[in-house]
């Protein structure tokens, strides 16, 4: 009988790493705010409106997100997500005035919106259905960690290199992820495709899941579809799975 790969926790590693990054970016400018408003000449008042544009673009596409990741998959929507918000910190880290500051935030919170969504998506098409708790566990355990450890990297990268130096360091942080998310998957992992459909044997129940039996051409990242439904007396396991 063929046993199922470990590379779908390589995919929750991967969502556990861009929720930590997500999590470090958003908050980082709340460390350097008084270097911001020294170096740039910026009100109290503009700091706010700065920090407010954040929760606007994110209301935003946290909504259009679930539906963005539904039609095109986790793993496009996110590669979209990470590459603008990574963009969005380097543009903060290049901030002249109050306008700049402004669509930069805005431009983080579009592209942070759709975090979550994403990350529900890509678990729920490549976990079985007894997994998914305990992968969301693992995934969603990035937002206590990045708020534990953020604060204190956020606050040394500024004392060694400024304010601007901590949103570039920052920028690569979160730039590392997409090369990672656009990976593909290697030969012998696993990877569903139309052409390595023949790899797959006979799974319990039939297809039936209320998701199109869906094989992505490329077999990468994120997009894989549903496990199918458990057979009797097998709640939630595949009776065999992909070579």
């Amino acid at each position: 009988m063929a046993k199922r790969g470990n590379f779908r926790w390589i995919i929750i590693f991967l969502m556990f790493y861009i929720t930590v990054a997500n999590y470090i970016d958003r908050s980082a400018i709340a460390f350097a705010v008084g270097d911001i408003k020294r170096d740039l000449g910026i009100t109290t008042a503009e700091i706010g409106l700065i920090l407010g544009a954040f929760g606007l673009g994110y209301a935003v596409t946290t909504f259009l997100g679930g539906i963005a990741v539904d039609r095109w998959g986790a793993r496009a929507v996110l590669l979209v997500a990470a590459t603008l918000w990574t963009a969005s910190i380097g543009m903060t880290g290049f901030a002249g005035g109050f306008l700049t500051l402004y669509i930069a935030r805005t431009v983080l919170g579009v592209a942070e919106g759709p975090n979550f969504p994403a990350l529900t998506g890509a678990i729920g098409r490549w976990l079985a259905p007894h997994e998914r708790a305990i992968a969301l566990g693992n995934t969603l355990v990035a937002v206590p960690l990045a708020l534990a450890l953020g604060a204190p990297l956020v606050t040394q990268l500024i004392g060694a290199f400024g304010w601007r130096g901590m949103f570039f360091a920052l920028t690569a942080l979160s730039g590392l992820w997409v090369p990672l998310g656009a990976a593909r998957r290697t030969p012998g992992l696993g990877a569903f495709s139309p052409c390595r459909l023949s790899t797959v044997v006979s799974w319990t129940g039939s297809w039936d899941s209320g998701f199109p039996p869906v094989f992505p051409a490329s077999g990468s990242l994120l997009m894989a579809p549903p496990f199918p439904p458990a057979g009797p007396g097998e709640p939630g396991s595949p009776r065999s799975a992909v070579l």
